[in-house]
């Protein structure tokens, strides 16, 4: 054989190596970010963010019977990505309000405490970052972390920032349903009627706002299913009201045993 096919088969064989080698080092990467996520525990309130969606799920959770398989490491960065850059846009518009007179970034916690809401509490002992604050309900049975609370040229409201793709992004002309419906919870447990959406592409980093105002008629749809599915746990029957997503995993074939 000549040599120089025994050198190209040498390298071929170095090329392979490496690659195994980083293939390996790759996978041991995403082992440890699955195995050292915090252990899950499921509570047993409403999140408002589930509240405009599937039933089966919030009656589920409601009972603590999440059903909820390991992450797969790339929705764990989308969720970190997320987070941080929650924070990194709350930090902004504290600067914000140092700058800007028409702005104020107003503490939770304070606001409820000389606004009292009734069955609302602070959850103290919950500390995820500096911005956001745990409230909870327990005539709801609502539990959520408020990104914030603002006031804008002389007007109140909660504030509430998504991430998303850049085709979701490109897509809405105006909050999706199922964030009305989130925030409407919110604006039950903190006696707040308007809502500031700030929507970020985690793409381009592009931005777009929108004011939405909580209607009497919106409260209502929440408070009347939150009071459905509370019917559902009280008798210790499932709703068979299945969804039509093919990613629930209640309403899928498998789940529909539940």
């Amino acid at each position: 054989m000549a040599k120089s096919n025994l050198t190209k088969i040498a390298k071929m064989v170095k090329a392979g190596n490496s690659q195994g080698l980083a293939e390996s080092f790759v996978s041991s990467l995403v082992e440890t970010i699955q195995r050292t996520q915090p252990e899950y525990k499921p509570s047993t309130f409403y999140k408002p963010s589930g509240v405009g969606g599937c039933i089966r799920q919030m009656y589920f959770e409601r009972i603590g019977q999440s059903i909820r398989s390991n992450a797969d490491y790339n929705l764990i960065a989308m969720g970190e990505a997320g987070t941080f850059r929650h924070e990194v846009l709350q930090e902004y518009m504290v600067r914000m309000a140092e700058a800007d007179k028409d702005f104020e970034w107003l503490d939770v916690a304070e606001h409820l405490k000389h606004n009292p809401v009734e069955g609302t509490w602070v959850d103290d002992k919950f500390k995820k970052n500096d911005y956001e604050t745990k409230c909870k309900n327990d005539l709801l049975q609502l539990s959520f972390l408020c990104d914030g609370l603002v006031r804008y040229k002389g007007k109140l409201y909660i504030m509430e920032i998504k991430t998303e793709t850049m085709f979701k992004f490109t897509k809405h002309t105006e909050p999706y349903p199922e964030h009305k419906m989130q925030a409407t919870c919110y604006g039950l447990c903190l006696g707040v009627d308007d809502v500031i959406f700030l929507y970020e592409n985690r793409d381009s980093f592009e931005k777009k706002a929108y004011t939405f105002h909580i209607t009497d008629e919106m409260k209502q749809e929440v408070v009347d299913k939150l009071a459905r599915c509370e019917e559902f746990v009280l008798k210790g029957e499932s709703p068979k009201e299945f969804c039509s997503s093919p990613y629930c995993p209640y309403c899928r074939k498998e789940g529909r045993m539940l």
